[in-house]
C-alpha cells in the first residue's frame, strides 16, 4: 500500500488476516474503503474503533490516517479490548483526550468544517452522552494502562525481565502512532525503524 500510495482506511482485526496461528506473516483485507493519497474529499471511512481525530473532524485523508488504525489495532491485541470503546464520535474524541491525556489539537479545530458539531466556541468538547462526561480524564494515564496489563504466567525470570524492558519502547511507538495531530504522527519508516521493533530482530 505505501509503495502504491495507497490508504487502506479500514484497518481493524477483521481485515488482518495471519498466514497461521504461528505465522509473523500477515495480510491486510478488504480494499473496498481503499483510496489513493491526494483524495480532496475526506470521506466517512474506518471503524469508528480506529478512526482518527482528522477523520472525524473532516480535515483531510493521508497515510497517517492508516497508521493511527494501526496503532489502535496493536493497542487492542495488547490489552485484550477495544482502546477506544466510543459509540459515537463525540465519545471517540471525549475518550481519545481521557485515555491519552491530551487535547485534540487545535489546528484541526480550526480546520474542522464541522467542529461545532463537537467543540464549543472555546474549543472545549461538548457533552457525549457518556456517563463519564463529568470527568475530564481517566485516573490511570496511557502508560499505566499497558504497564497494568498482568505479565505472562510460566514465564522464565529472563523472559519476564525482557518483557518488563520492552514495554517502555513499546509505550513510546504507540504513542507516536496514536499522535492525534497527523503532522506529527509516525510515519510507516518510523513504525518500521522505531527500537521496538528493530531490537526484535
Amino acid at each position: 500500500f505505501d509503495e502504491l500510495d495507497l490508504m487502506h482506511l479500514d484497518i481493524k482485526p477483521e481485515n488482518v488476516l495471519m498466514e497461521s496461528d504461528k505465522s509473523v506473516h500477515v495480510k491486510l483485507a478488504d480494499i473496498g474503503s481503499t483510496e489513493y493519497v491526494g483524495e480532496t474529499e475526506c470521506k466517512y471511512s474506518i471503524t469508528r474503533y480506529y478512526r482518527p481525530p482528522e477523520i472525524v473532524l473532516g480535515c483531510g485523508m493521508s497515510k497517517k490516517a492508516d497508521i493511527w488504525s494501526l496503532g489502535s489495532l496493536i493497542a487492542e491485541l495488547f490489552l485484550g479490548h477495544v482502546l477506544f470503546n466510543a459509540e459515537n464520535e463525540n465519545q471517540l474524541l471525549t475518550q481519545i483526550e481521557r485515555i491519552l491525556h491530551t487535547k485534540i489539537p487545535k489546528e484541526l479545530i480550526e480546520k474542522s468544517p464541522n467542529a461545532s458539531k463537537f467543540f464549543d466556541e472555546n474549543g472545549n468538547l461538548l457533552p457525549s452522552g457518556d456517563i463519564n462526561d463529568s470527568k475530564n480524564e481517566i485516573e490511570n494515564s496511557f502508560e499505566d494502562i499497558i504497564n497494568n496489563v498482568s505479565l505472562p504466567c510460566g514465564y522464565s525470570e529472563e523472559k519476564l525481565e525482557k518483557e518488563i524492558k520492552m514495554r517502555k519502547p513499546f509505550i513510546d511507538l504507540l504513542r507516536n502512532m496514536l499522535e492525534p495531530n497527523p503532522e506529527k504522527r509516525f510515519t510507516l519508516n518510523d513504525v518500521i525503524n522505531h527500537p521496538f521493533l528493530t531490537d526484535l530482530v
